[in-house]
């Protein structure tokens, strides 16, 4: 779902391609953002985004 939501779907659009109804989706949204503590869809795209960015308070190993 969040990949979905990420690409910048519509809960209509999303509904349409994994065959749900919007309701349907527009609730595992909201329970997305109630797990990550996010207030809005945008806030959501970019608590993804930092999911995927390397951490970079760990240093790197050297071979």
């Amino acid at each position: 779902m969040l990949q979905l939501v990420r690409r910048g779907g519509s809960n209509r659009s999303i509904a349409a391609e994994l065959v749900l109804s919007p309701r349907t989706v527009e609730c595992h949204v909201s329970s997305l953002l109630a797990k990550t503590g996010c207030r809005s869809r945008s806030q959501l795209l970019l608590w993804a985004l930092a999911q995927l960015q390397p951490d970079t308070a760990q240093p790197q190993e050297q071979p």
